[in-house]
Protein backbone atom coordinates (compact mmCIF):
# COMPACT_ATOMS: atom_id res chain seq x y z
CA UNK A 1 0.00 0.00 0.00
CA UNK A 2 1.08 3.51 -0.66
CA UNK A 3 2.61 5.21 2.39
CA UNK A 4 0.46 8.31 1.88
CA UNK A 5 -2.74 6.29 2.08
CA UNK A 6 -1.58 4.68 5.33
CA UNK A 7 -0.73 8.10 6.81
CA UNK A 8 -4.12 9.44 5.72
CA UNK A 9 -5.97 6.51 7.34
CA UNK A 10 -3.98 6.88 10.57
CA UNK A 11 -4.77 10.60 10.58
CA UNK A 12 -8.49 9.93 10.09
CA UNK A 13 -8.44 7.40 12.95
CA UNK A 14 -6.67 9.84 15.29
CA UNK A 15 -9.12 12.61 14.37
CA UNK A 16 -12.13 10.28 14.86
CA UNK A 17 -10.79 9.10 18.22
CA UNK A 18 -10.33 12.68 19.46
CA UNK A 19 -13.80 13.65 18.21
CA UNK A 20 -15.48 10.65 19.89
CA UNK A 21 -13.60 11.33 23.13
CA UNK A 22 -14.73 14.97 23.16
CA UNK A 23 -18.34 13.94 22.52
CA UNK A 24 -18.26 11.42 25.37
CA UNK A 25 -16.64 13.89 27.78
CA UNK A 26 -19.29 16.47 26.89
CA UNK A 27 -22.15 13.98 27.28
CA UNK A 28 -21.05 12.46 30.58
CA UNK A 29 -19.23 15.45 32.05
CA UNK A 30 -20.84 18.22 34.05
CA UNK A 31 -20.57 20.73 31.21
CA UNK A 32 -24.23 21.70 31.38
CA UNK A 33 -23.48 23.64 34.57
CA UNK A 34 -20.64 25.45 32.84
CA UNK A 35 -22.85 26.36 29.89
CA UNK A 36 -25.80 27.50 32.02
CA UNK A 37 -23.74 29.17 34.72
CA UNK A 38 -24.19 28.98 38.48
CA UNK A 39 -24.45 31.20 41.52
CA UNK A 40 -23.16 30.45 44.99
CA UNK A 41 -25.25 30.08 48.17
CA UNK A 42 -23.73 29.21 51.55
CA UNK A 43 -25.42 27.20 54.28
CA UNK A 44 -24.60 27.02 57.99
CA UNK A 45 -25.30 23.66 59.68
CA UNK A 46 -24.56 22.22 63.11
CA UNK A 47 -22.98 19.25 61.30
CA UNK A 48 -22.92 17.84 57.77
CA UNK A 49 -22.94 14.03 57.89
CA UNK A 50 -22.03 12.49 54.55
CA UNK A 51 -21.85 15.83 52.70
CA UNK A 52 -18.83 16.18 50.42
CA UNK A 53 -17.86 18.02 47.27
CA UNK A 54 -20.27 17.10 44.41
CA UNK A 55 -23.10 16.06 46.75
CA UNK A 56 -26.31 16.75 44.80
CA UNK A 57 -28.58 19.66 45.75
CA UNK A 58 -32.25 18.97 44.99
CA UNK A 59 -35.45 20.97 45.18
CA UNK A 60 -38.76 19.12 44.75
CA UNK A 61 -36.71 16.12 43.62
CA UNK A 62 -35.05 18.02 40.76
CA UNK A 63 -31.27 18.46 40.65
CA UNK A 64 -30.57 22.21 40.87
CA UNK A 65 -26.90 22.22 41.84
CA UNK A 66 -24.01 20.59 43.64
CA UNK A 67 -21.97 21.18 46.79
CA UNK A 68 -18.65 22.80 45.90
CA UNK A 69 -17.06 23.15 49.34
CA UNK A 70 -17.47 21.87 52.91
CA UNK A 71 -15.56 23.61 55.70
CA UNK A 72 -15.66 24.46 59.39
CA UNK A 73 -17.56 27.66 60.20
CA UNK A 74 -14.60 29.05 62.14
CA UNK A 75 -12.82 29.59 58.80
CA UNK A 76 -15.45 32.15 57.63
CA UNK A 77 -14.06 35.68 57.36
CA UNK A 78 -17.18 37.84 57.88
CA UNK A 79 -18.47 35.84 60.85
CA UNK A 80 -20.14 38.71 62.73
CA UNK A 81 -22.29 39.80 59.79
CA UNK A 82 -23.34 36.25 58.93
CA UNK A 83 -24.13 35.35 62.55
CA UNK A 84 -26.36 38.38 62.92
CA UNK A 85 -28.21 37.65 59.67
CA UNK A 86 -28.83 34.02 60.65
CA UNK A 87 -29.59 34.73 64.32
CA UNK A 88 -26.89 32.42 65.70
CA UNK A 89 -24.68 32.98 68.75
CA UNK A 90 -20.93 33.26 68.26
CA UNK A 91 -20.20 30.04 70.15
CA UNK A 92 -22.84 28.04 68.26
CA UNK A 93 -21.73 29.42 64.89
CA UNK A 94 -18.06 28.58 65.41
CA UNK A 95 -18.88 24.95 66.23
CA UNK A 96 -20.86 24.49 63.00
CA UNK A 97 -20.10 23.65 59.40
CA UNK A 98 -20.46 25.73 56.24
CA UNK A 99 -21.30 24.18 52.91
CA UNK A 100 -21.09 26.12 49.66
CA UNK A 101 -23.52 25.18 46.91
CA UNK A 102 -23.34 26.06 43.20
CA UNK A 103 -26.95 26.53 42.09
CA UNK A 104 -27.84 26.61 38.38
CA UNK A 105 -28.89 30.01 37.06
CA UNK A 106 -32.65 30.14 36.70
CA UNK A 107 -33.22 27.81 39.67
CA UNK A 108 -34.27 29.95 42.63
CA UNK A 109 -34.00 29.44 46.37
CA UNK A 110 -36.33 31.61 48.45
CA UNK A 111 -35.95 33.04 51.94
CA UNK A 112 -38.85 30.90 53.22
CA UNK A 113 -36.97 27.71 52.37
CA UNK A 114 -34.44 25.79 54.39
CA UNK A 115 -31.59 23.50 53.43
CA UNK A 116 -32.05 19.98 54.81
CA UNK A 117 -29.34 17.29 54.70
CA UNK A 118 -30.77 13.81 54.38
CA UNK A 119 -28.83 10.54 54.41
CA UNK A 120 -30.01 7.24 52.98
CA UNK A 121 -29.70 3.80 54.56
CA UNK A 122 -26.52 3.35 52.51
CA UNK A 123 -24.98 6.55 53.89
CA UNK A 124 -25.33 8.70 50.75
CA UNK A 125 -26.17 12.31 51.51
CA UNK A 126 -28.49 14.59 49.57
CA UNK A 127 -28.94 18.30 50.22
CA UNK A 128 -32.61 19.18 49.82
CA UNK A 129 -34.14 22.64 49.60
CA UNK A 130 -37.56 22.47 51.26
CA UNK A 131 -40.13 24.96 52.45
CA UNK A 132 -39.65 25.82 56.11
CA UNK A 133 -42.32 24.73 58.58
CA UNK A 134 -41.51 27.68 60.85
CA UNK A 135 -40.26 31.21 60.14
CA UNK A 136 -36.55 31.10 59.33
CA UNK A 137 -34.12 33.85 60.28
CA UNK A 138 -32.10 34.80 57.27
CA UNK A 139 -30.60 37.65 55.29
CA UNK A 140 -34.02 39.33 55.10
CA UNK A 141 -34.89 38.97 58.79
CA UNK A 142 -37.07 36.42 60.58
CA UNK A 143 -39.58 35.97 57.74
CA UNK A 144 -40.05 32.57 56.24
CA UNK A 145 -43.70 32.88 55.27
CA UNK A 146 -44.77 32.73 51.66
CA UNK A 147 -47.23 35.16 50.16
CA UNK A 148 -48.13 38.69 51.27
CA UNK A 149 -46.74 38.21 54.80
CA UNK A 150 -43.19 38.04 53.46
CA UNK A 151 -40.90 41.04 52.89
CA UNK A 152 -41.90 43.34 50.07
CA UNK A 153 -45.26 41.59 49.65
CA UNK A 154 -43.81 38.20 48.68
CA UNK A 155 -40.95 35.76 48.84
CA UNK A 156 -37.43 37.03 48.30
CA UNK A 157 -34.99 35.12 46.10
CA UNK A 158 -31.61 34.41 47.67
CA UNK A 159 -28.94 35.94 45.51
CA UNK A 160 -25.31 35.26 44.77
CA UNK A 161 -23.23 34.75 47.92
CA UNK A 162 -26.12 34.88 50.40
CA UNK A 163 -26.49 32.63 53.42
CA UNK A 164 -29.21 30.35 54.74
CA UNK A 165 -29.60 28.04 57.70
CA UNK A 166 -29.61 24.31 57.35
CA UNK A 167 -30.86 21.38 59.35
CA UNK A 168 -30.23 17.66 59.50
CA UNK A 169 -33.12 15.32 58.67
CA UNK A 170 -33.69 12.30 60.88
CA UNK A 171 -31.23 9.48 60.22
CA UNK A 172 -33.17 6.41 58.97
CA UNK A 173 -30.80 3.98 60.71
CA UNK A 174 -31.24 5.78 64.04
CA UNK A 175 -35.03 5.74 63.58
CA UNK A 176 -34.98 1.95 63.13
CA UNK A 177 -32.79 1.56 66.24
CA UNK A 178 -35.24 3.60 68.30
CA UNK A 179 -38.19 1.65 66.92
CA UNK A 180 -36.76 -1.84 67.64
CA UNK A 181 -37.26 -1.79 71.46
CA UNK A 182 -40.84 -0.57 71.03
CA UNK A 183 -41.61 -3.44 68.64
CA UNK A 184 -40.24 -6.00 71.11
CA UNK A 185 -42.79 -4.90 73.71
CA UNK A 186 -45.65 -5.25 71.23
CA UNK A 187 -44.78 -8.84 70.33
Amino acid sequence: MDERIIQFRVGVMVFATILITLILVFMFGDFQQIIRGTYEVRVWLREAPGVAVDTPVRKSGILIGRVTEVDFAESVSNTEEVRRALGISEDEFSRGVVITMAIQNGKHIYDNEVCRVRTSLLGDAVVQIVRADEPVPGPYGPEGLAGPEGPGGGRQVLGRGQWMRGEIADDPVESVRELAPKLEHVM
